[in-house]
């Protein structure tokens, strides 16, 4: 175990930069909008098709 111990002693902390915040954050939103893109298409399609369409009495 000590060899594994020096290891992890070895290692350097990962260094977190600005430009990685905003690549990370870019990331996220991208990939939230795309989501939302892609269930308002579906649900575009279902209605479309009439596989599944609200009736007017579920509005209450």
């Amino acid at each position: 175990m000590r060899y594994v111990d020096e290891l992890i002693d070895y290692r350097e902390k990962p260094r977190r930069t600005w430009l990685t915040v905003i690549k990370v954050l870019i990331t996220m939103f991208a990939g939230v909008n795309f989501g939302a893109y892609m269930a308002k298409l579906g649900a575009r399609l279902l209605d479309k098709y009439e596989i599944f369409v609200r009736d007017a009495e579920e509005d209450d």
